[in-house]
């Protein structure tokens, strides 16, 4: 089994929600809404291709196996009050020194905002719908968590960093395409 993927010294995991902002915001600038199902999914694609392309992760946070697929529980409790309807908003945290909830940035790195970019802008193409198919395929790891007969011993069925590097490694390796999507120069200002 491979061992965790851990951040390099030189890279500094996001919190999920701050990349979530970024996805949010890239959609709004294009006038687009976005639903929380297509949301978690661009968030796994993103993590997943990051793991592979810079062997390190995105996000900090841990993805979870949930009935419509791998979610960030901190992600969903943001925006779960929109249920199907788009997202308005983004994402915040509570301040303990405030007392009071705080917008996170949606601002990342200029390479990493090019790199989600280009996820998104690959994926742009399906359905929310078809990207939950993606997320649910025979085999994934979302799959393997959430219908696994034997105890896992994971705390909220996590889905582990290895599991999604060596999934996405696998999409690589079992296609023709050319799987570097993630720049997209020309679509950020």
């Amino acid at each position: 089994m491979v061992s965790d993927v851990r951040p390099s010294s030189v890279h500094q995991p996001y919190d999920a929600r701050t990349v979530t902002n970024f996805i949010i915001h890239y959609h709004r600038q294009r006038n687009e809404e976005i639903t929380q199902l297509r949301l978690y999914k661009l968030l796994y694609f993103c993590h997943g291709w990051y793991l592979v392309e810079r062997g390190v992760p995105l996000v900090w946070n841990n993805f979870e196996a949930w009935q419509n697929g791998p979610v960030i529980k901190v992600v969903r409790d943001c925006f779960a009050s929109f249920k199907e309807q788009p997202i308005v908003g983004f994402a915040s945290m509570f301040d303990l020194r405030t007392d009071r909830a705080v917008e996170l940035p949606h601002h990342l790195l200029r390479e990493d905002e090019l790199f989600v970019a280009g996820v998104v802008e690959a994926y742009r193409k399906y359905s929310s719908e078809q990207l939950s198919l993606i997320t649910h395929t025979l085999n994934s790891p979302w799959d393997e968590v959430w219908k696994s007969r034997q105890p896992t011993g994971r705390f909220g069925l996590r889905i582990r960093n290895d599991e999604i590097l060596i999934d996405f490694k696998n999409i690589v390796d079992n296609t023709d395409c050319d799987y570097h999507i993630g720049d997209n120069s020309d679509s950020i200002p």
